[in-house]
Parts: structure tokens; sequence; C-alpha cells
């Protein structure tokens, strides 16, 4: 299945970083290691116009590089972003086994993907900011 990631520029997926905690609560982030039972993962959507929910600004993910990776979908835990944002339910709570599901809930799914990424799952990387103008996400500045 196809997973988008935007990462920073620079910051190679395929290789093991210290924890990623930028974007999330450290409280949220030890609930996620204790409930995923990975140390290190990867975020990313099936879907380029999901990054309108990301917890980033678009013009920062606009400037980062966008993974394209096929990943095994036994590999892949899904979250209902608006769960995670919330945090009201239990951590448990805000995963479900299919994509779809939460959708027919009327949120956005997130892919959770243990880190480092193998290479051999990446397809393509390259800068963000085309793709995320080509999905309507994005307007360069002084365009209309």
């Amino acid at each position: 299945m196809t997973i988008y990631v935007i990462q920073n520029p620079g910051f190679d997926i395929t290789f093991r970083h210290p924890p990623l905690t930028d974007h999330i609560e450290i409280q949220r982030a030890v609930l996620l290691v204790r409930l995923l039972g990975w140390d290190y993962w990867i975020w990313g959507f099936e879907d380029l116009k999901d990054f309108e929910a990301d917890l980033r600004d678009i013009e920062e993910l606009g400037k980062g590089e966008l993974w394209t990776l096929l990943v095994p979908r036994d590999e892949v835990k899904w979250c209902n972003l608006a769960l995670l944002q919330e945090g009201q339910t239990p951590a448990w709570s805000w995963f479900f086994p299919d994509p779809e599901l939460i959708r027919k809930m009327g949120n956005i799914p997130m892919a959770f993907i243990k880190a480092p990424i193998r290479p051999s799952w990446v397809s393509k990387k390259g800068s963000a900011r085309d793709p995320l103008v080509e999905a309507g996400l994005w307007q360069e500045r002084g365009k209309t």
C-alpha cells in the first residue's frame, strides 16, 4: 500500500534517529511507545490531501521532502487522527485495523510505521512542494 511521509530535508527515514517528539507531547509519545511496542516510528497518510490535517503547518510541510513508500499492509497501524489529537479516550481506542473504518467515522486515518523504514519500501523521494500544490493544499505566495 502507498503511504506518503513528509520529513525535513536531509532527514533519512531509513536510518535510526532519536525518537520524534517534536509534534506530540511527551506523555502521548510514551503512551504510543507502550501501545505500539515500538520506540521509534514514522507517520504518514495514504492520501496526499490528508496532509491538510497534519499537525504541522502546510508551509512547513511544503519545505520538506516527500517520501512515497510501498509498505506491506501488515506493517501499518492505523490511527484515528482526531482521537489522537483529542487524547480524551484511552490510547488503545485510537487504533483501527483498517483505514476505511476511520474514514466511515468522518475522520482521517494516520499511518504509523515502525522505523527505521526499510530501504526496499522507498518508492520515491523528492520535494513536497509540487505534490502539495498539485493536491490543492498549498498555493505559492503571489499565485492564485
